[in-house]
């Protein structure tokens, strides 16, 4: 499950509609705005000007994305684009300390291999 550490604006298609899901025109730019939580598509947006929107993830989605990732049994989450992290490493320490703070665990019950296999070893095994 991937977490992003960037946000998409769009100039939506209908001002009626300002959710995850609707029609966008185009790519929007950054002004003055609000934030609102869709929890259900575990994304925050923020919207302006009747025809602006912006989603993004932070501290809020990141930890319903982490849950449902537990929830499905998935082996974990990972963060796209780390590089896109501001100078002060903003988003990998509030990822870092949410995870302390509720104790994701996405981890738990999951082994590492260190034998290592050569293709080698592979025809070896398929020839017997």
């Amino acid at each position: 499950m991937g977490i992003a550490f960037y946000g998409r604006s769009f100039t939506i298609y209908c001002s009626s509609c300002q959710e995850p899901g609707c029609e966008y025109l185009s790519s929007g730019n950054k002004e003055r705005s609000h934030p609102n939580l869709f929890e259900n598509a575990a994304v925050k947006a923020i919207s302006w000007d009747d025809d602006r929107w912006v989603s993004y993830g932070d501290e809020d989605t990141w930890k319903l994305k982490a849950d449902f990732a537990k929830s499905q049994c998935l082996g974990g989450i990972l963060v796209w684009a780390v590089d896109y992290d501001d100078g002060s490493q903003s988003f990998s320490n509030g990822l870092a300390a949410l995870g302390n703070d509720v104790n994701l665990d996405i981890f738990t019950g999951l082994t590492l291999s260190t034998t290592k296999k050569t293709t080698s070893d592979r025809r070896n095994t398929q020839d017997q």
